[in-house]
């Protein structure tokens, strides 16, 4: 196995000259770009991050873990070789910036569509093949849109009692306040 990035073993950079850095830094982000590249190209495609099936669902959770790996891979370049040559520490840091932008925004994409398939799907949680579980992560917002019509036992409105009434009876209305459930899919 090679040194590298994103190997047990990454490369004594401290012995590099100034020239021999930039090289290393240049294949580096080279092989980087290209990956981030496919990335972002599967992401816009939009029969690639469409999911209308549990094993697409699947499919796209374990796209999300490799943007994951990529962005780590990046950062990992960002790590290992920005401390000991300042002189290139900008030129380091510009090189993951744009790749992580870039990755991010693939993310974002491929989050969206998973979301929106396990909100119409009903679906808390789905494990791949790959080991990658993606489960909704679900928070509330409350807000009073009467305080006139908000009941007693609500008056001092706490948050967490309100959650907790909408969580045990999702479709009861309580008067003067606005619940809206807010999701967001997440993998590790």
């Amino acid at each position: 196995m090679t040194e590298g990035i994103a190997h047990n073993k990454p490369p004594d950079t401290s012995l590099m000259g100034p020239d021999e850095l930039k090289l290393y830094l240049l294949a580096e982000f080279r092989n980087l770009r290209l990956k981030t590249n496919e990335i972002t190209g599967a992401a816009s495609d939009p029969k690639r991050v469409k999911c209308d099936s549990e094993t697409q669902a699947e499919k796209l959770a374990t796209f999300i873990k490799q943007i994951n790996v990529t962005e780590g891979k990046a950062d990992d370049l960002r790590k290992v070789i920005r401390g000991p040559y300042v002189e290139c520490a900008s030129m380091v840091q510009v090189c993951v910036k744009e790749l992580t932008t870039d990755l991010d925004d693939a993310k974002t994409t491929a989050l969206k569509g998973l979301t929106k398939f396990m909100l119409d799907n009903k679906i808390d949680k789905i494990k791949s093949d790959y080991g990658q579980t993606a489960f909704l992560l679900k928070s509330y917002k409350v807000e009073v849109t009467n305080l006139l019509n908000v009941p007693t036992e609500f008056l001092k409105i706490d948050e967490a009692a309100v959650k907790r009434a909408y969580k045990k009876e999702p479709n009861k209305m309580i008067s003067g306040i606005k619940i809206t459930e807010l999701c967001q899919a997440s993998v590790k």
